[in-house]
């Protein structure tokens, strides 16, 4: 059972002393950057949707992650999630992602829940890319 404490915050700041947290759900709050969350070795849930994310630097090194939702941001590139090979979901929808370097081959194994579209600047020839050669479908928020 995981607390469900509500208030708004301005950055994530706080979190870096928080080293055995395991879920971190932050929703509408004006978040701009992800970094203080690197040093959260134990995180395996991250949802940070509905916020002012452009990056995802501060996420490269939490190769426990198994879950990252962080639709509705303004996010760019997926290249941070490139060593990230254990994620089982992404949700990356209504972002402003332009291309889908940073997924690789080595996520075809155990990524099961890939939702990226709708991203306006992400266009469908890359999608066809990656199923292809990769076989990770592009699958609708």
């Amino acid at each position: 059972m995981f607390p469900n404490l509500s208030f708004e915050i301005g950055d994530l700041e706080g979190v870096k002393a928080l080293k055995g947290l395991k879920v971190l759900v932050v929703m509408n709050s004006g978040i701009k950057s992800i970094k203080s969350i690197s040093r959260l070795i134990n995180l395996e849930s991250l949802f940070i949707m509905d916020n002012e994310l452009k990056t995802l630097n501060g996420v490269e090194n939490r190769v426990n992650l198994k879950q990252f939702y962080f639709q509705n941001n303004k996010v760019i590139s997926l290249e941070s999630l490139k060593k990230m090979t254990d994620l089982e979901d992404i949700i990356a929808y209504n972002n402003e992602i332009k291309n889908l370097k940073g997924i690789t081959e080595k996520h075809s194994d155990k990524l099961l829940n890939f939702r990226i579209l709708l991203n306006s600047k992400l266009h469908q020839r890359e999608m066809i890319k990656l199923e292809n050669k990769i076989g990770i479908r592009c699958l609708r928020g």
